[in-house]
């Protein structure tokens, strides 16, 4: 893997081993997802994110007659659609801040992770501390990242925008933020002088583009460093030294911190020595010119090492200037791999590395009428070891080969292939078993026409997002504000002027309809059957006006506690915020229902001790104030 690949494998621990006592806050499927007349729910349902309609059974085609909506239910007006973005930065007093950066960009789902698409409008604030954004894009997620010299930079996300009027953000609040500070030494425990310090935002690595520069900072004649203004993040710190090598650690601040500081030392080891080997395939041939990774982790301070290099024309690789120790070689090549990493070691005699072939698969499309070109999506089962090599990318496109295609590069293991083609529903092989060092496997993919699936929403209003997604898909599930759940097959669609949508060449199977109305709750439609060559007209889906919940969060000292994790449960949905400096929550276009509110500290120590909990019920359109206190959590006699 790359560094950046890495890198972003570290993340993703620290944020399960964040996030992981809080993801059985509740399971199951959703019952209250609105079902298709006809359709019997498995137990009794709470009431629905849109009315119940008398709408036609999923399978039914168009030429019929549609039946006319049921009665509206708190309506809400979509018409007018904002395009101007207001706000306020202030301190923790309540004084605005002058001369704040406030970057804006589009978050997208990326799975496991959400990454940021940085847009080129920016802005700074005057005097007020206000600003004002005009031309934003409507209908994706939107946020914005506030920066000031004196304060630690936040985020406000996410938030949607469409055509027409104004939003106002209200009051964004930048803290002090904490201190990152430490103190680098040699492998004789005196400091080094003059170690530079870089300092960048984890959430950049999986980012668009090259993102921002590291902070930096350069040792004191103690060994002394100190970053100042350090927002509750994850931070990726890496330190180095001349004639030593160097040492990286990912920070997680994720959750918020209950201390105004936070130490990090590092022990920066002599590159004295060298590290060379040969990198033979199983035919005994020399594998050159691949890329190599030489990695290292430490237990102490959860450090890591890492460089790159690769073979020459010979297939020898030489590593110099690097610490002595035990390391894990792993290529970067596109036809061979590792079963596992190579661990080797510096300074000894030249090591020998056995790579493997990857495995081949030769594929043809099953047509009437064989595409011209077509996008192949490799989809390999991680969990039998599958996984393309190197740099090979998971989608590609093929054209001009009558329909057949080959991939190479390929670890033994489960596939799947998938095939997107004009006038085609996105097509899939069945799984595909690859052993190693079998002969190049055949697989055959029959492209289906597939079905339709259209309706309408009212009030009628252009560019809302529609989505389907598979059956067995549940939006209330607390794991989908962390790693939310793509679109099958990517089908997406927008409502024109009428409100109408549709979906063309839907692979035939049942899904979730999923509309994201600016403003509104989402509407979720379960039980929607496409069918080969059939039109299933879902009818008119209601728009339902929005609740708010907002509140603040005190511990038993009367004190406000920011960073405190606030999570609002419902059988129909679920959102997570944390709190403000003055531990002000606030959640916004909730969908009507009865929620249970928890309130939990940022840091697993208080976590284990305090929570707090509330129970809410929520009307259409209705706001309700809800005020918590932490109070110790009841242990049990043992």
């Amino acid at each position: 893997m790359t560094s950046r690949a890495l890198l972003a494998g570290l993340v993703l621990l620290a944020l399960l081993a964040s996030a992981g006592g809080w993801l059985l806050l509740r399971g199951g499927a959703d019952p209250a997802l609105v079902r298709p007349a006809g359709v019997s729910a498995a137990r009794p349902v709470a009431p629905a994110v849109a009315p119940e309609l008398p709408m036609p059974s999923a399978g039914h085609a168009s030429g019929g007659d549609t039946p006319d909506a049921g009665p509206l239910t708190s309506a809400i007006d979509l018409s007018a659609a904002p395009a101007v973005v207001t706000g306020r930065v202030i301190d923790r007093t309540g004084l605005a801040l002058a001369g704040a950066r406030v970057l804006t960009y589009v978050r997208e789902d990326d799975p496991p992770f959400r990454t940021r698409r940085d847009l080129p409008l920016r802005e700074t604030t005057g005097a007020d501390g206000r600003f004002r954004l005009v031309g934003l894009p409507a209908g994706p997620d939107l946020g914005l990242d506030i920066e000031h010299a004196a304060h630690a930079p936040t985020l406000r996300e996410p938030f949607r925008i469409a055509r027409g009027a104004d939003v106002d953000l209200g009051d964004i609040v930048l803290e002090q933020g904490l201190v990152l500070h430490g103190t680098v030494r040699g492998q004789d425990g005196l400091p080094l002088s003059g170690a530079t310090l870089a300092l960048r935002d984890a959430a950049a690595l999986a980012r668009e583009g090259p993102g921002p520069e590291p902070r930096t900072c350069v040792s004191s004649a103690e060994g002394d460093y100190a970053f100042d203004h350090i927002a509750a993040r994850q931070y990726e710190l890496q330190a180095s030294a001349e004639g030593h090598g160097t040492e990286a650690v990912v920070i997680s601040l994720m959750l918020g911190a209950t201390r105004d500081a936070w130490r990090q030392d590092f022990v920066l080891l002599p590159a004295d020595s060298a590290l060379a080997g040969l990198v033979l395939g199983p035919d005994d041939l020399a594998v050159t010119d691949v890329a190599l990774l030489l990695s290292r982790s430490e237990a102490r301070g959860h450090t890591y090492f890492l460089r790159t290099g690769a073979t020459d024309a010979e297939g020898r690789f030489l590593f110099e200037h690097v610490p002595q120790g035990v390391y894990l070689l792993d290529l970067q090549d596109d036809e061979h791999y590792l079963d596992r990493p190579a661990q080797v070691q510096a300074g000894l005699a030249d090591h020998l590395v056995r790579a493997q072939r990857g495995q081949v698969v030769r594929g043809r499309l099953d047509a009437p009428e064989l595409p011209a070109r077509f996008r192949l999506a490799i989809q390999p089962d991680g969990r039998t070891g599958a996984g393309l090599l190197g740099r090979l990318a998971h989608e590609r496109e093929v054209e001009g080969t009558q329909g057949t295609f080959e991939v190479r590069g390929l670890r033994p293991g489960t596939y799947r292939f998938e095939v997107a083609a004009e006038g085609y529903a996105p097509s899939s092989s069945g799984d595909v078993l690859l052993g190693p060092g079998q002969p190049p496997a055949d697989v055959v993919v029959t492209l289906l026409r597939g079905g339709e699936i259209a309706g309408r929403l009212s009030p009628p209003l252009a560019g809302v997002r529609a989505e389907l997604r598979e059956a067995e898909w549940d939006p209330a599930s607390p794991i989908e504000s962390a790693f939310p759940t793509q679109p099958a097959y990517g089908l997406r669609a927008e409502t024109g002027a009428d409100g109408d949508f549709r979906f063309g060449h839907v692979p035939p199977a049942r899904y979730v309809l999923t509309l994201r109305p600016p403003g509104a709750p989402p509407l979720h439609l379960r039980d929607v059957e496409a069918r080969e060559g059939e039109l299933t007209d879902v009818g008119t889906l209601q728009a339902e006006r929005g609740g708010t919940i907002l509140g603040s969060v005190t511990g038993s000292d009367g004190r406000p506690h920011q960073g405190v994790r606030v999570a609002v449960v419902s059988d129909r949905h679920q959102a997570v915020a944390q709190t403000d400096a003055e531990g002000a929550f606030r959640f916004e276009t909730l969908p009507a229902g009865v929620y249970e509110v928890h309130a939990t500290p940022g840091s697993l120590w208080e976590a284990l001790r305090f929570a707090a909990t509330s129970r809410v019920d929520l009307r259409a359109g209705a706001e309700e104030v809800v005020a918590l206190t932490l109070v110790e959590r009841a242990t049990e006699p043992r």
